[in-house]
């Protein structure tokens, strides 16, 4: 199930926000992701670390995920 939700970040902010509303009693799980190995855009480029803008991660389950080194920009996560 978070193979979809990591689709949906690789994606957009737009179609994440999109299957948010779309979704609003489901609960994404992003468990024990690790947000750089799995979503850096360029796998040889360590610098090119995930940034994240306008996103909706409310009510997300992030339980162990790794967020270390992205960045966040204007999201949501109540």
């Amino acid at each position: 199930m978070a193979q979809m939700f990591i689709e949906l970040l690789q994606n957009n902010a737009e179609k994440w926000n999109e299957w948010r509303n779309n979704n609003p009693a489901q609960t994404p799980s992003l468990r024990q992701v690790d947000f750089v190995s799995e979503l850096m855009k360029d796998k040889d480029d360590y610098y090119d670390l995930p940034e994240f803008y306008d996103i909706d991660f409310s009510d997300a389950d992030l339980h162990m995920a790794s967020l270390r080194n992205c960045m966040f920009i204007n999201c949501v996560y109540v």
